[in-house]
């Protein structure tokens, strides 16, 4: 963890400043000088004026471990360099203690258990998406770049010296490509992944990994320039409210952009929907639109049943029985009863596993996407194409 990272940091539980306790911090060794980045008034400089120097001295340290209080009582641990800012979550003082004794105990047993109580729901999710995340091959930055600039629907100037949230992040394939675009990134997951990510990504100067919840962000209002989550939402337990949540960190005049699954919907909706030109062309007659969307429609019934077998089927069992379905996906005419067609058959694996192990999974329509856009204030510029597949993605500015 980064000192620069303090300055947007809240507690989660009551949205006070947090204050920081270093046990263990290393220099980094740059690969280039920093330049132009955010400058914030800083714990590492007191929250004094600094100079260039300071800022140096500031972005050439890292936080292994440490602890983040807040007045309310609520301690956080931060372990291997990532800040876990989940209330009631003790695992991380676990590992401390192991390392620093006592001081670095939990003892507030009142805010522990009461925010316990919440943590239930997350950690079905979070075993299931750090089991796959911490799967996932780093080795396809070319790839990644690309889907990055075309499902956000960003362009490159738009990310340089920005302050940007990476929602839902998993192992860091995007927080890297944000971040090697001259963005200061923080990279948000519930999961063990972050541990992924904070690898892929140590190097980097200008990406911070935290372990949170986004339906409960730890990060003061209005922060960021650029906000960004690829197939998340729909993975929380309340699509529309943790949207809400993200746009809460945004500033007035910054850039909003989310995707999530689609679904059939109503037909006089679907046949609006914004399908790539190569798709398109599939499906101009009227009969080809009608027998597009009642295929659309079949697969998800069929899908929302299977799903309902096999979220509870143990993971690693599930992740065995995936394999089965990556070869299927090399198959002509078959792969497309799977839900990953990618050539590469580890992807094909992890898709597959990605959407047969989720506890949550919904599926929205544009229409009730640009509502909660009107609701909260986001001017949409752009709705992203996709294909057969609904996707349903908005390119967006907070009013």
């Amino acid at each position: 963890m980064k000192y620069r990272l303090v300055s947007i940091l809240e507690c989660p539980v009551c949205h006070n400043v947090l204050e920081l306790k270093v046990f263990k911090e290393t220099e980094i060794v740059l690969s280039a000088p920093i330049r132009d980045m955010r400058c914030p008034a800083c714990v590492f400089c007191g929250g004094a004026s600094h100079s260039p120097e300071d800022c140096a001295q500031c972005t050439g340290r890292e936080i292994l471990d440490g602890i983040l209080l807040c007045p309310c009582g609520e301690r956080y641990g931060v372990v291997d360099g990532v800040p876990i800012l989940l209330p009631g979550d003790t695992s991380a003082f676990e590992q401390l203690q192991r390392r620093y004794g006592e001081k670095a105990a939990f003892t507030n047993k009142d805010v522990r258990e009461a925010c316990a109580a919440g943590l239930d729901a997350d950690v079905k999710t979070s075993q299931r998406f750090g089991y796959e995340w911490t799967r996932y091959p780093a080795c396809f930055a070319e790839e990644e770049a690309r889907i990055f600039f075309e499902e956000t629907q960003f362009g490159l100037s738009e990310l340089k010296n920005r302050l940007i949230l990476d929602a839902g992040c998993g192992m860091g394939r995007f927080t890297r490509v944000a971040g090697s675009r001259g963005g200061e990134v923080v990279g948000v997951d519930l999961s063990e992944s972050v541990l992924s990510a904070y690898k892929l990504t140590e190097h980097m100067p200008n990406v911070h990994i935290v372990k949170a919840d986004l339906m409960r962000l730890p990060f003061k209002d209005a922060s960021f320039d650029v906000v960004y989550s690829l197939g998340v939402l729909h993975h929380t337990p309340n699509t529309e409210k943790t949207f809400s949540a993200l746009v809460r960190k945004l500033k007035a005049g910054a850039l909003l952009s989310v995707w999530v699954y689609g679904t059939a919907g109503r037909y006089a909706d679907f046949i609006t929907n914004p399908l790539r030109p190569d798709r398109m062309r599939f499906v101009r007659h009227a009969a080809a639109q009608r027998a597009y969307w009642l295929l659309v429609l079949a697969r998800e019934k069929c899908s929302n049943a299977l799903r309902r077998i096999t979220v509870s089927i143990p993971h690693k069992v599930l992740y065995a029985f995936c394999h089965v379905l990556a070869l299927l996906g090399k198959l002509p005419l078959l792969k497309y009863c799977t839900f990953s067609v990618h050539p590469d058959w580890r992807v094909r694996l992890l898709e597959n596993f990605d959407w047969l192990a989720p506890p949550f999974q919904y599926h929205h329509t544009k229409e009730e996407m640009l509502v909660w856009c009107a609701e909260e204030g986001i001017a949409v510029e752009k709705m992203l194409q996709h294909g057969f597949i609904p996707k349903v993605g908005i390119r967006g500015v907070k009013k």
